[in-house]
């Protein structure tokens, strides 16, 4: 063997060694769980529903607990992982009763796919889940979209439930609560506007009053934001102070309220706005579709001021002034709130803005009678400047 072919061979040897160190730091590679996790849970004829999944080592044991969108917390048991199978349980308590629902997804760096299963009043659930890993981001400014859950709400007949008599359909320009499906957690939807100049943070808070409040003793360390601000909550001026932790774009934390009768904590949760801000000026013809039942054509009237919107709702019994209305980029919300002969009727509407159209839906309350059925929108005027007053 001449001196070339000994440095070939060589060579070769040297390539084929670094390709097996390679293949063996592969092999050995250990997906982590641990982290914040964004869920998104899809069941058929339902609006995806998203969640944040946190989980961490305890010794050798995986913990966590899992949140939902109007702050319920239900715990993680029983989890593992063996190579990219991941499976855990997540136990919770709604209305006095126990739920286990059990989950299997493969994992992979920064992902997880796979199925959600078990037992509701009787009834065997399956279904779809997805989820990405939050990753840490060094900057919190930016618009935030927040949801309070604010109380508990009723048992009613489930959705699309309406006796007949029970009060006037969803188009009747009745009225909205903000309540969750099937008796769920009072949902309210507020914006921070968060700005980062020179290491300050200032901003502002666009919450019940539907109207802009500047935050106070802005605070953010070790990961932790801490901010007040005072609104008005029917004839009572009170201060309401938050605590959160921002994970990527995502945010959790505690509104504490001091009330009359002691300090009311409220948890939250929300997303970083990424979307451009829609423009919903202008009157829009609803067509809310009622299950068994005939469409109903209300008209809603609105203006808008950067993300704040004010409006009238026109159904058959008359005008009735909107309600707690947002826009958070291309998303609407809004609630129509009537009193009549001594019974509270509420609408809540969330939905999207694209174009001229309008599409989503609406949870109902007609007196402890809940439900919610689908609706879609057509402007029928021109949009106009965001400025517009509405009469």
């Amino acid at each position: 063997m001449n001196g070339i072919q000994r440095f070939r061979l060589s060579m070769v040897t040297a390539v084929l060694a670094l390709i097996g160190l390679c293949s063996g730091a592969v092999a050995d590679e250990k997906l982590d769980p641990i982290g914040t996790w964004n869920l998104k849970v899809s069941r058929p004829g339902r609006p995806v529903q998203e969640s944040i999944l946190k989980l961490q080592k305890n010794g050798e044991q995986l913990v966590g607990v899992v949140t939902d969108s109007q702050g319920r917390m239900g715990t993680i048991k029983d989890a593992q992982l063996k190579g990219s199978d991941l499976s855990f349980r997540v136990e919770a308590e709604r209305d006095g009763q126990k739920f286990s629902f059990a989950y299997t997804a493969k994992l992979t760096a920064d992902a997880m796919k796979g199925t959600a299963s078990g037992k509701v009043i009787g009834r065997d659930l399956k279904f779809d889940f997805a989820g990405t890993r939050i990753k840490e981001t060094g900057s919190i400014a930016g618009s935030w979209k927040l949801a309070l859950a604010m109380a508990a709400g009723r048992r009613g007949q489930g959705a699309g439930a309406r006796p007949a008599g029970k009060g006037p359909r969803p188009g009747a320009g009745g009225g909205a609560g903000g309540r969750g499906r099937q008796g769920a957690a009072l949902t309210r939807q507020i914006m921070l506007n968060l700005k980062e100049e020179g290491g300050k943070i200032t901003g502002d808070f666009v919450g019940f009053s539907g109207k802009p409040a500047s935050i106070q003793d802005v605070k953010f360390k070790d990961g932790e934001l801490s901010f007040k601000v005072p609104q008005e909550m029917g004839p009572t001026k009170v201060t309401i102070s938050f605590v959160a932790k921002p994970v990527g774009d995502k945010i959790q934390g505690i509104a504490k309220i001091q009330m009359p009768f002691g300090v009311r904590e409220i948890p939250f949760q929300g997303d970083r706005l990424k979307t451009t801000m829609a423009n919903a000026v202008g009157t829009w013809r609803l067509h809310v579709v009622l299950k068994d039942g005939p469409t109903v054509e209300p008209t809603l009237k609105l203006a808008q001021s950067g993300t704040s919107l004010k409006g009238v709702y026109v159904g058959e019994h008359g005008e009735t002034p909107i309600e707690n209305a947002l826009l958070f980029g291309d998303e609407i919300t809004f609630d129509v709130a009537r009193d009549q002969n001594g019974k509270k009727y509420r609408l809540h509407y969330q939905g999207k803005v694209k174009a001229d159209t309008l599409s989503g839906t609406v949870d109902y309350d007609f007196d402890g009678i809940v439900g919610y059925v689908t609706f879609e929108g057509k402007r029928t005027g021109a949009s106009q400047a965001s400025t517009e007053t509405v009469h």
